[in-house]
């Protein structure tokens, strides 16, 4: 669910700018979510380990922070860390930065830039059941997407 509100938080802050571009993401977010992607809730051991991200003062300017016009910048990249590390997901952004400094305080499952087709943390192995499945079908099993880079 963060990554649907910093999507849409990201088309109303454009919506003064670029009325057309913001319309334009408002409709791509309107077919994602018509496609039903699997949204995962915050339950309380995602809810835990964000108390625990916060708590790192490393990363306090991940929480929120002063903007150059005053304002404040809300960040939900330690939520979406603390829904990885618990469900063992990679995340795909184009914001790598701010999650590269999550990884040297909490290990993430992996970090992939979609936009340059790079991995900035290798996703591990990951085992199933029967020991037949690869690691590329596990990958697509769990990715915790955020796309708002491009809004």
């Amino acid at each position: 669910m963060c990554t649907v509100f910093e999507i849409q938080r990201g088309v109303e802050l454009l919506r003064r700018k670029d009325p057309a571009r913001a319309a334009n993401q408002e409709r791509w977010l309107d077919g994602l979510l018509r496609a039903k992607p699997r949204i995962i809730q915050a339950d309380a051991a995602i809810t835990r380990e964000h108390a625990k991200l916060t708590a790192i003062p490393e990363l306090q300017s991940l929480v929120a922070s002063p903007t150059a016009r005053g304002g404040i910048k809300l960040s939900q990249d330690l939520l979406i860390a603390a829904t990885a590390i618990v469900i063992d997901a990679t995340v795909a952004t184009c914001n790598t930065r701010d999650f590269r400094r999550i990884h040297l305080h909490a290990k993430l499952p992996g970090l992939y830039h979609p936009g340059e087709g790079r991995w900035e943390v290798r996703a591990r192995r990951r085992r199933s059941r029967d020991s037949t499945e690869t690691d590329r079908s596990a990958r697509q099993r769990g990715i915790v997407s955020v796309f708002t880079e491009s809004i």
